[in-house]
């Protein structure tokens, strides 16, 4: 079972309501946890991810000549990525120099979020 679409495929009709009903009872303490969350200072493990996340992103554009990943078919998308794991060093490196980057977007979206009120 390698992806969500076979794990859902492989349960039941009987048990595919009962996660239903489960996700529908939960539904508004986890919107409350979101939200709760969402006020809260990203984690430096957190801050570390998106900092990497714009790295690859980065050199992703890079070296798709200009395009972001969304304009991207997954075949190109995928080759990309293979070219990218080759590269880890030199995304590693990208990584610690967006942290910085990463610390100020996160300031900036609490500092929005807490201007709005």
């Amino acid at each position: 079972m390698n992806s969500f679409k076979e794990f859902t495929e492989a349960l039941s009709i009987q048990q595919r309501l009962k996660i239903g009903r489960a996700a529908k009872r939960t539904a508004k303490k986890r919107a409350r946890s979101a939200k709760r969350k969402a006020k809260k200072m990203k984690s430096p493990k957190e801050i570390q991810k998106k900092a990497a996340n714009m790295a690859r992103a980065k050199l992703m554009k890079k070296l798709s000549g200009g395009k972001s990943a969304s304009e991207l078919s997954i075949g190109q998308k995928m080759q990309l990525g293979k070219k990218l794991d080759k590269l880890k060093p030199k995304l590693a490196k990208m990584t610690k120099k967006y942290v910085k980057f990463a610390r100020k977007a996160e300031i900036q979206r609490l500092a929005t979020l807490r201007g709005s009120k």
